[in-house]
């Protein structure tokens, strides 16, 4: 009944149809369970409105972003087989009571599904002009193919497809699951044992091929803590001197967010002060207080840091800062492209291209920019690189990129990422996959202060977000998500060229979005997580549209706190190990914390 932005598992005809097929049999007068058959009265008179619900939760499968699993609530089936139920033929020996603790469980009703939710109209229905298309639901392709969504930008005087259907692979034998031309997936590799896998490479034949092998994943492998831990969703292991958490659990130490994989732990590093913190607690670094000393350096990693303070409390050594924001260096200069000798014995000459990228895997500096040869087909050697409009000789070699951002070089006014890294343009902090926060260069200590009148929500009537260290809220669905370090360092250079970036991790997580009119970005913060938000490309977007949105990024944390194959079967994707997801009517502070078995 219109509701676009509610999560199933199968919201599709054929399970509409399943779901009419059973209140028709239902209309017999007997319901058959795995527990017991269930005489009931005439429900086409009894009820049938709720009936007609409870046909339609069982087939398109309302589910939770914690659990992924939903039943009925309790109350709702003793009311309906209390007034519906025909006693006269109830099963002997049988109560309605018992009959619902077996359909529904105690355990699952802290998420469970209302029927009478589903038997009032929604309050989006009086959107009838809103627009939220998922092209690719149910899927249009071929059993051989994948159907992407076409996100890139469209000439207004041509027709604009809505999605491409594309050369895939399977997942393996008898797999229904398909992955994209040049996926590098994850698949697991029995012949090693439980918990094994490896690395493989989508190709042009259909197979998966060019397979390498990964560490193998011990499940059974806790992790050790110190300090104060709070989880609902926490196992607790035996251990002799520490607390021990399992492996797939999130929780909290202090007030940092937490992921136990493998035996690792990755938490974000946020300073846990008080008001009774001593004050060398609340001088150490400041990570979280305003700092009237910001002298901005440069991370090997790409990323700015408000101080070198900063940065190495976050890990970095002091030969890996440099002063100065990252995005105000010009990597081309000078040019590093001269120097690779093989391409001057070719007599081909390079061209240096910059390409702004942060570094997840520490693997040296991380290189921000790209030598792009004029003489030769490049293929996606360019892949993350910015062009400027004008340079008209990289025209052919624009075309094999897969979707590129062409930014302007002239009217360029600067915008603050909400990184809080200063970008030449909106379009260039576009291009990187970071969203702008607002003009103008970067403020130190801005954080929802007097900067935050410079920029109009997209929809008055949302309720938004805050994402962290930012200047202005924002209508859209925010997730913080945790990246394992050993996870990321164990992927084979041979499988995947070069460092893991966050905008590598952002477009990966675009292609899993279902609604057309969502965009996702992403960044990394001081507080050593991901922010990923997915926000309508829509100029002036309705509720229902911003909603939308929400629901998507909320999709996505279950991905994520359930390791799905969806995503753990990419390669990339597969290090992230848990999220916060952040509602619209919630500041980022306050998240929605789940368990990521």
């Amino acid at each position: 009944n219109n509701r676009p932005t509610t999560m199933f598992r199968s919201c599709n005809a054929f399970s509409d149809g399943l779901a009419r097929d059973d209140f028709r049999r239902w209309s017999d007068g007997v319901i058959k369970t795995v527990f017991a058959e269930i005489p009931v009265k005439n429900i086409q008179t009894c009820e049938p409105a709720k009936w007609k619900a409870v046909a339609c939760a069982l087939q398109v499968k309302p589910c939770s972003r914690s659990t992924g699993e939903r039943s009925i609530c309790r109350s709702d089936c003793l009311q309906l087989l209390n007034k519906c139920a025909d006693f006269t033929r109830f099963p002997p020996k049988m109560t309605v009571n018992e009959l619902c603790d077996l359909i529904s469980p105690q355990e699952l009703q802290s998420h469970c599904i209302s029927i009478s939710t589903f038997t009032k109209p929604h309050h989006v229905v009086k959107e009838v002009t809103s627009n939220v298309t998922q092209p690719c639901l149910p899927n249009p392709c071929s059993e051989r193919e994948v159907c992407v969504i076409n996100r890139a930008p469209c000439d207004v005087t041509a027709e604009c497809p809505r999605y491409h259907c594309v050369p895939g692979c399977k997942m393996g034998h008898g797999s229904v699951f398909s992955v994209p031309l040049g996926s590098v997936v994850r698949v697991e590799d029995l012949t090693r044992g439980e918990g094994c896998f490896r690395s493989c490479t989508c190709v042009t034949s259909g197979e998966l091929r060019h397979c390498e092998p990964l560490p193998c994943t011990d499940m059974k492998r806790s992790c050790k803590l110190a300090g104060q831990i709070k989880s609902e969703f926490m196992c607790v292991c035996v251990c002799v001197v520490c607390v021990c958490v399992c492996h797939g659990t999130s929780f909290f130490v202090d007030c940092n967010f937490c992921s136990c994989y493998s035996g690792n732990v990755t938490c974000t590093k946020r300073q846990c002060v008080t008001s009774d913190s001593s004050l060398e607690d609340k001088r150490l670094c400041a990570l979280q207080l305003p700092n009237p000393y910001h002298v901005p350096v440069c991370g090997a990693n790409g990323m700015t840091y408000s101080s070198k303070c900063v940065a190495r409390c976050l890990g970095l050594l002091g030969d890996e800062v440099e002063p100065g924001a990252c995005s105000q260096r010009d990597p081309c200069q000078p040019n590093p492209c001269l120097k690779r000798e093989m391409w001057v014995e070719l007599d081909i000459c390079l061209v240096c291209i910059p390409t702004p990228r942060i570094c997840l895997t520490r693997r040296g500096r991380c290189q921000q920019y790209e030598c792009l040869p004029k003489a030769r087909q490049c293929g996606k050697l360019l892949s993350h690189a910015i062009l400027p409009q004008e340079r008209k000789s990289f025209k052919h070699q624009r075309r094999q990129i897969e979707y590129q951002i062409k930014c302007p070089s002239n009217g360029r006014r600067q915008v603050c990422g909400y990184d809080h890294v200063t970008y030449n343009s909106s379009c260039i902090a576009i291009a990187t996959g970071v969203l702008p926060d607002y003009v103008g260069p970067c403020q130190p200590n801005n954080y929802g202060g007097k900067l935050a009148w410079n920029k109009a929500l997209s929809n008055p009537g949302c309720k938004a977000v805050f994402p962290p260290d930012s200047c202005c809220p924002v209508c859209a669905g925010l997730l913080r998500v945790l990246v394992s370090q050993p996870h990321l360092a164990a992927i084979p250079s041979r499988s995947w060229k070069g460092p893991v970036t966050v905008r590598d991790i952002v477009w990966l997580l675009r292609r899993h979005l279902n609604v057309l009119e969502c965009a996702i970005y992403g960044h990394l913060t001081t507080e050593g997580d991901l922010v990923v938000m997915t926000i309508s490309t829509v100029t002036k977007p309705s509720l229902l549209q911003t909603e939308a949105c929400s629901s998507e990024a909320e999709r996505l944390s279950r991905l994520i706190n359930s390791r799905s194959p969806t995503l753990t079967s990419d390669l990339i994707l597969s290090p992230l190990t848990a999220a916060t997801w952040t509602p619209l009517n919630k500041d980022s502070s306050s998240t929605t914390i789940t368990s990521s078995l």
